[in-house]
């Protein structure tokens, strides 16, 4: 059994393959931290064992929801989207969709059907993480399709995405465990331009193609070295607010701040050492290494919040 897509014929595997890349499986990343960092700093655990008692079930239909679903699902229905504007892309032009191995229509689908059993799994979980998800859904339509369309808003695509990813997301893992009022406000802060901080880049990457299709990205109307200097701004705040948070002894202790502020500075270094140069090449390397050195450093505040690492 095959699939012809514009007289190729393609394996139902292959397919399968081809979508899965237009889902950047990275990408997940974005929200699953905050999601499952707030879960810890909720249940003051680390994992709990494997098993199939409620709290893991929750947390691992929880990771379902957030990772694969959640994001696969704002991956696919922006690439739709995007369909015109990533045939010239310099990122995406040999992704599958732009190179026609894959139907338009079945991308629109799929994406769609992830939405649902997005919500639908959430519901199973909790109803008010049912709620917080149902919101990041929302918010991912409203970023990629028209009228709205808010990628092509300067500044609201920024808040759109750290709100999604950064603030929404946290709250979702909190909420699998106790009630939204008791959540740590001030990590919110540091969620947000922490994210923010890794979405910019990727408006100054796609720069060119957005400008000759018309898409008023937060890069386009700034010109990518103000991009760049803001995107510079949001991770100095995202590291300034963890730095006062662990000064005023908020979730983490001065003790805590006093090992780790070297990777606090080495972040903001990375940044501007690699960004300053925006090259293709440059911005790539900025994205993940500010990915790899942010799961270094929010790995051990968990450590240190659950208690495996003294100081």
């Amino acid at each position: 059994m095959s699939i012809t897509v514009k007289d190729i014929e393609i394996s139902p595997f292959r397919m399968v393959r081809y979508l899965f890349k237009h889902m950047v499986i990275l990408f997940w990343g974005v929200s699953l931290i905050p999601f499952y960092m707030s879960w810890v700093f909720a249940s003051h655990e680390l994992i709990i064992a494997p098993s199939w008692e409620t709290e893991f079930l929750d947390l691992f239909l929880g990771f379902l929801v957030v990772g694969p679903f959640l994001g696969g699902s704002t991956l696919l229905f922006n690439d739709y989207w995007d369909y015109d504007v990533d045939r010239i892309s310099k990122r995406k032009s040999e992704f599958p969709l732009p190179k026609g191995l894959v139907p338009r229509s079945t991308v629109l689908k799929l994406s769609i059907a992830f939405m649902v059993i997005a919500i639908v799994v959430s519901l199973i979980i909790e109803p008010v993480f049912a709620v917080i998800i149902s919101i990041c859904i929302f918010l991912s339509i409203i970023y990629s399709a028209p009228p709205i369309r808010v990628k092509g808003r300067p500044g609201f695509d920024v808040i759109l995405n750290s709100t999604g990813a950064g603030i929404l997301c946290s709250l979702g893992g909190w909420s699998l465990v106790e009630p939204l009022s008791e959540y740590p406000f001030w990590w919110l802060v540091a969620m947000f331009f922490g994210v923010a901080a890794i979405y910019i880049p990727t408006t100054i990457i796609d720069h060119d193609s957005d400008e000759k299709k018309g898409i008023a990205t937060l890069a386009v109307r700034l010109g990518t070295q103000r991009a760049f200097y803001l995107g510079l701004v949001c991770i100095t705040m995202a590291n300034s607010a963890v730095m006062v948070m662990g000064l005023r002894n908020y979730l983490i202790t001065p003790e805590f701040v006093h090992m780790v502020w070297p990777i606090a500075v080495l972040q903001v270094f990375f940044y501007w050492l690699i960004l300053r140069k925006q090259t293709y090449k440059n911005v790539f390397i900025t994205i993940g290494g500010l990915a790899a050195l942010l799961t270094i450093g929010n790995g051990l505040i968990l450590l240190y919040y659950t208690g495996h690492l003294q100081v």
